[in-house]
């Protein structure tokens, strides 16, 4: 059965890299605003894939805003 294409992915938190990206995010405080790149050094990802589908998860969510070149913390949640 093919989920919902709005539900968010079961690993949204699950592995080590998704949760170094979350505390970066979140220890970079509401008036930091990020790069892919920054995101995937704060968190030790690779700056090509694999940050970019973390960061997609986490804007779906609603805990990031923006676009490649200026993500920041969803002040709105």
């Amino acid at each position: 059965m093919p989920r919902d294409p709005d539900r968010l992915p079961d690993w949204f938190v699950g592995g080590a890299g998704k949760r170094r990206l979350l505390s970066a995010v979140v220890r970079g405080g509401s008036d930091k605003t990020w790069t892919e790149s920054e995101l995937a050094s704060a968190s030790g990802l690779s700056p090509k894939n694999t940050v970019r589908r973390h960061i997609a998860v986490l804007v779906q969510a609603g805990v990031l805003t923006g676009s490649p070149g200026a993500y920041s913390l969803n002040k709105a949640n």
